[in-house]
Formats: structure tokens, sequence, C-alpha cells
């Protein structure tokens, strides 16, 4: 013990020591989905093996658990020893469920950025699909990963690194925030188009398209305000033709001369 701590003789901590290690939480086995044989095994052993080393458990003992249908026949179809080595269980399930590297090759060649998909997720269906095939450079992944994209992000990315070496990193990164600009610019976009004109824009067109309008005029006592159809002077049945013009004054004072006794 030091000089300072024997004359204090406060307790002494050990900074260096170990923390207490915490127990690991209860692992829910419901946490990784059962798999039948179909879907993607590859991604499907990923987060298994995740999960199992995230929760401190065995994945040889959790995988007989999970696996369904002809999955588990592929499992049951082990030796004791090779169920209990998770390597040689995900190497069997890989040969049973897997795409071939001529497959894997052919969905790399098609495979695009889905609309909604984030650029992480689709990076690793990449590289998933890469680890089928094999072996692959670093540069062959970025250019395969620039294909998928939309043309007008491909370009962006490609203008921003100019003459420079763009590795997949960089391209990841440029790719993440071009499209969350423009995802923040699409959003907006609705809002700007639906906005309503000041109030007094509103009663300017308003005021324009009434003094357009013709006044109305009744065809058939010729007053204004009203249509024939609606006319209080009317003949009351509806009528929507224009009046009758009214007789000359020769006519009228034929009508009413007496006609002249016959002989």
């Amino acid at each position: 013990m030091s000089d300072v701590e024997e004359e204090s003789g406060a307790a002494v901590v050990d900074t260096n020591a170990a923390e207490p290690e915490l127990p690991a939480p209860a692992f829910d086995l419901r946490a990784i989905p059962e798999f039948d044989g179909t879907g993607d095994v590859v991604k499907w052993l990923e987060q298994a093996k995740q999960l199992c080393a995230l929760r401190r458990v065995s994945l040889a003992a959790v995988l007989p658990t999970r696996l369904r249908d002809q999955a588990y026949e592929v499992w049951a179809s082990l030796s004791e020893t090779e169920q209990r080595d998770a390597e040689i269980v995900r190497d069997k399930l890989h040969s049973a469920f897997a795409m071939g590297p001529d497959a894997a090759m052919s969905e790399l060649y098609r495979r695009r950025l889905e609309p909604g998909e984030s650029v992480d997720a689709y990076l690793g269906s990449i590289k998933r699909l890469m680890s089928l095939i094999g072996y692959v450079s670093s540069t062959v992944m970025t250019v395969h990963f620039l294909q998928g994209l939309p043309a007008e992000v491909r370009l962006t990315v490609r203008n921003s690194v100019g003459d420079g070496t763009l590795t997949l990193e960089r391209a990841v990164a440029i790719a993440r925030s071009t499209l969350a600009i423009t995802a923040r610019e699409r959003a907006a976009a609705p809002v700007a188009a639906v906005q309503l004109p000041p109030p007094s824009v509103q009663q300017q067109r308003a005021t324009r398209g009434t003094a357009r309008r013709p006044p109305l005029r009744c065809w058939t006592c010729g007053q204004m305000g009203h249509i024939a159809r609606l006319c209080p002077n009317g003949r009351g049945d509806g009528a929507t033709s224009a009046p009758r013009a009214p007789p000359s004054p020769a006519a009228a004072t034929a009508r009413e001369r007496p006609s002249s006794p016959s002989p």
C-alpha cells in the first residue's frame, strides 16, 4: 500500500478490475422464423447465426427446432456428430436449398433496387448473391451495385467521383444520400401542389367568373332575373320557347271589323 493510502486510511478501488459479467438475456426461439426449404436459406442462416451469437446460445442446438418439412429432413439425415456441428448443418442446407453459382449470377444481373427498398438492404442482397457465386473482387461488386441503381442516382454517383477511384463504400454513401434527398423532394411536392391561393386572389377569380356570366332573361315576358320555365307571368305550363310576336295593327283591325251582310 502506498504512503497516501496508509495516511488517509481510505479504501482503494481497483479501476483495472474487470466488471462482473451480466447474465445473457432470455432467448425466445420464436425470434428465429421457421424454415421449410423455401425462401432465401442464406439470409435465414445469417439471421439465425447473429441472434444466437447475441444471446450466447448454440446455433447447432437451435437450428433443428426451427426447421420444418424438407429442411428438417435434411438435418435428420445427418449423423449425430454432424448434427452437433453448425458449419456442417449450414453447408448441407446450402447445398439443398441455396442457388447454385449459375442461378446466382443470373439473379445478380437481374437484381435492381426496388421502389422503397433501402440502399443497405439492396447491398446486402448483392453480397449474398456474390457469396453464392464465389470470390468476387470489390471492384466487380461495385460495378454490379451501380448497375442496379436508378439511372439518375447512378449518374450522380459517378459524377460526384469524377476521375477518382470509386470504392464500394463511397458509392453506397452517395447513393444513400441521393435517394434520401429525392424522397424528401417527392414528399414535399404534393403539399406544394394543393396549396390554395391567398383569399384576395380567390375573391378576384370569383368576381371575374361572375362578371363573364350573362344575366338571365325570360323568353316569355322579357324581364330579367328568371327563365321562361319559372316565369310568374307565363302560361304556367313550363314552356321554354320564345313568346309569339304581337299581331300587327292591320290584322287587329280586320279581326275587330264586323263582316258585311251577305246580299
